[in-house]
């Protein structure tokens, strides 16, 4: 990345127990919700992730194209022990 191509990102609170759905771009699994974020600010069409389950070893991370804003409210759904973050 050049100086040119960074974007400043601050990840809002995170909305625990809920995840956005049918807007996912990218999906890995095993990363810290740290390299989650990393890999969200790294993909230039990243808006939010989601990532979980949370207090287990296997999670997942799924980067997405939109916010829970942006979006009709039945995509933004209820998932224990998973939570969406997206840049503030």
């Amino acid at each position: 990345m050049t100086p040119d191509s960074c974007r400043p990102i601050h990840f809002s609170p995170q909305m625990e127990h809920q995840v956005l759905r049918n807007h996912v771009i990218a999906r890995t699994q095993g990363p810290q919700q740290d390299v989650c974020e990393i890999r969200c600010y790294q993909e230039p069409n990243c808006a939010s992730y989601n990532f979980g389950p949370l207090g287990t070893e296997k999670t997942w991370c799924e980067l997405n194209s939109r916010t829970h804003q942006q979006i009709p409210t039945g995509d933004f759904v209820r998932e224990e022990s998973s939570l969406e973050s997206q840049p503030g």
